[in-house]
């Protein structure tokens, strides 16, 4: 459990955000604990990442231990509840608890958990650095914010992979509490309950399960809950506005998309921000401009800063080059939509359109155009009966829907120039994407719908339009209840176990059999040798499982299955000759060959390649020798 140690240190840090703001604990949770992926990533730019974990662990647990001892002077035990057991904490604890329980011993299960995120996190922690371009990871130059807090967590607590599944829940988690702000236990816990059930069933609709180490949950909870916190009270001083500061940066570190929807949130807080400050006389003030002033260009200009500085990163460790991820050939998104130049293209346009309104690539319970429906009448309904929020819940629906146009003309840009042709046409994770949006959506939405105080029995005469304000939250969850039970039946069977369940996908059993082959490897090749593997007949699962077992080792991305397709649509089989498969070894300086799947059409399409003392289907590791120009018995085996 040294995991919860490590939650301590960050508690800590919610302490001396709490005392140095004088904000609730809720916020300051949420300030603090994306201060801590800051500081960190601070610490990996100068190549330091291992020992500034560990300076960042030990200052949380400083400013805990100084928190305790100055309560424990004072002899103030309402300090002790005011910092550390408000409704929003203990929450935090109880479900954090239960998360680390029922997940202890799970394994990574999904493809781009063994292929990037678990990669990246697992090359972390034995290099105790970023990345690098000549390092396993292919797309090194992604955002690292997300791994950087799951490393903070195994650098301290040790390296297993439920580690990183808790690190992740953290994240996920914290934002949250903001909900429970300034709440008591004695009127408010039936509707932290509720609470926490409305949280678990959005995540469970739009992703499926709450355990996994893919960043776009967070993405859509960092992005909901900061509007959320700020215009749920959040705005109540000027200097509130900088607990925002390492809550966008953040979210620009969590992944490339996240610099949007930073930006998103700048847009809609700064405009509200200087309303309040600049137009409303009752605030005006000059002796307060130059303070706001700066407050607001920190808070608007921090995005900007943290994402202009892992592009000089990626810059300085590529060469002064930065990866193009878009290759639109001097085509816009336009003109790729109204002429497409190919057949791609215009299938690629066209299954989108579809996705948005037809059936078939439902998120959740609708498709994209139905949830929107959803949304507008919701906020419609949320626009009558808070008459005294009106503006803000103008403001901020409005803005959001632009945003999200823009976000979904981005996810066509990526089908269309980033992507190749058979992923584009699939739309690959095109549920994923759009869920990170709604799930934000859906969080703003409860946040404006969630009054200061409910539960209150009291007598109204003012009539059918009263009781609605009054009980509009209860309306809501009946509401909500009765068409997510009706069109989603999953959440019928909603308990304790569901809400950790995992989809192994046989991931488990995989990583048993082949474990020997794997300790094979590994004992007979140098950690930064380089290993081309072969796993035929496979979509490329299989090939990311075994790559992330063999870390540091550097490995191919592609080619792993070798010969003429094995079945209708592999398009993942390189068909190449023996000569070509010797350059591209050349070419990639790759010292082994692991052929973890032979078959007898491989040993016959490239027996050349192996000198004569191989033992086909026995020996599956081979050392490659360059010295062999003609191309033929350059790999020798190795036993």
């Amino acid at each position: 459990m040294n995991e919860i140690i490590v939650v301590l240190s960050i508690l800590g840090y919610a302490a001396a955000v709490k005392y140095l703001m004088r904000e609730d604990m809720e916020l300051s949770l949420f300030s603090a604990i994306s201060l801590v992926v800051c500081l960190l990533y601070a610490f990996s730019l100068f190549g330091a990442l291992k020992s500034g974990s560990f300076i960042v662990f030990g200052t949380g647990m400083l400013f805990l231990v100084l928190a305790l001892i100055v309560i424990t002077i004072r002899l103030r035990s309402d300090l002790l509840l005011e910092y550390f057991l408000t409704p929003g904490i203990a929450t935090f604890w109880v479900i954090s608890g239960l998360f680390l329980f029922k997940t202890r011993g799970y394994t990574l299960a999904f493809w781009d958990e063994f292929s990037h995120w678990g990669l990246m996190t697992k090359e972390m922690y034995q290099s105790g650095a970023l990345s690098v371009p000549k390092g396993a990871v292919t797309f090194w130059y992604y955002s690292p914010g997300a791994n950087l807090f799951q490393y903070y967590f195994t650098v301290i607590s040790g390296f297993n992979e439920h580690t990183l599944y808790f690190a992740q829940f953290v994240l996920l988690f914290t934002p949250v509490v903001v909900f429970f702000r300034e709440f008591s236990f004695k009127r408010h816990t039936p509707f932290i309950i509720l609470t926490t059930a409305f949280f678990y069933t959005l995540i469970i609709v739009f992703f499926q399960t709450t355990v996994s180490i893919m960043v776009d949950q967070v993405l859509g909870v960092y992005f909901g809950m900061a509007l959320t916190a700020y215009f749920r009270g959040g705005n109540k001083k000027d200097t509130s506005l900088l607990l925002y500061v390492p809550v966008l940066c953040a979210l620009t570190l969590f992944k490339a998309s996240g610099l949007f929807f930073a930006i998103a949130v700048t847009v809609i807080i700064s405009a509200s921000f200087i309303l309040k400050n600049f137009f409303d006389k009752s605030s005006l003030k000059l002796n307060r401009t130059l303070p706001v002033v700066i407050t607001l260009l920190i808070f608007v200009l921090s995005p900007l800063i943290t994402s202009e500085s892992w592009k000089a990163h990626i810059k300085h460790e590529n060469g002064g080059q930065i990866p193009n991820l878009i290759q639109s050939s001097g085509q816009s998104l336009m003109d790729a939509v109204r002429s497409p130049k190919n057949d791609d293209q215009r299938t690629i346009v066209s299954n989108f359109f579809s996705a948005i309104k037809d059936k078939g690539r439902e998120i959740g319970t609708f498709n994209v155009k139905h949830w929107f429906a959803v949304f507008f009448a919701l906020f419609g309904i949320l626009f009558i009966l808070r008459s005294g929020r009106r503006a803000s819940i103008l403001w901020v629906f409005s803005t959001m829907t632009l945003f999200f146009i823009i976000y979904i003309a981005g996810i066509l840009k990526v089908y269309l120039f980033n992507l190749g042709p058979y992923e584009g046409k699939l739309l690959a994770s095109f549920e994923r994407y759009s869920a990170t949006y709604l799930l934000s959506f859906s969080l703003l939405f409860y946040g404006f719908v969630q009054p200061e105080s409910i539960f209150k029995c009291r007598q109204d005469t003012g009539g059918v339009l009263s009781a609605l304000r009054q009980y509009k939250l209860l309306i809501f969850y009946v509401f909500f209840m009765a068409v997510f039970f009706y069109h989603y039946p999953i959440l019928k069977n909603l308990n304790i176990n569901t809400a950790f369940a995992h989809p192994d996908y046989d991931t488990k059993w995989f990583r048993n059999k082949i474990s020997p082959q794997i300790n094979f490897v590994k004992s007979k090749t140098p950690a930064n040798s380089s290993v081309f593997i072969v796993f035929l007949a496979t979509t490329g699962f299989e090939h990311r499982v075994v790559s992330y077992e063999l870390l540091p080792r550097r490995f191919n991305m592609g080619c792993w299955s070798l010969g003429k397709p094995f079945f209708d649509g592999d398009i993942w089989t390189c068909n190449i000759t023996t000569r070509e498969w010797f350059e591209q070894l050349s070419s990639g300086r790759y010292t082994y060959v692991y052929i973890a799947t032979p078959y007898d059409i491989f040993w016959h399409t490239y027996g050349e390649a192996f000198d004569n003392s191989t033992k086909q289907w026995s020996d599956i590791l081979f050392k490659v020798n360059y010295e062999k120009t003609d191309g033929k018995h350059f790999l020798s085996p190795v036993r």
